[in-house]
């Protein structure tokens, strides 16, 4: 009724990955993954330029409502707003 099925093989180590690779020494683990920073680098200066990210890019945005709350009443304090107490 079942079909025996034969154990899958190890995966291969990927030489694009993070992991070690088997018998690399340390070395050449960091010279590899410089290599592969490096080409990754130059990917994205190929696909988006060499221009910085804009701040607003950058900056790390907060969640939840009190992060909403802070966010509005600035914006309403730069529009010359008052605020509202309910």
């Amino acid at each position: 009724m079942y079909r025996k099925v034969a154990p899958d093989a190890p995966p291969k180590a990927d030489p694009d990955g993070p992991a070690r690779l088997a018998g690399e020494t340390e070395s050449e683990y960091a010279s590899r993954q410089a290599r592969l920073e490096a080409a990754a680098r130059e990917r994205m200066r190929e696909k988006f330029g060499g221009a910085p990210l804009p701040a607003a890019a950058v900056t790390l945005v907060g969640s939840g409502f009190a992060s909403f709350a802070a966010r509005s009443s600035a914006t309403l304090r730069r529009r010359g707003a008052r605020r509202v107490v309910i």
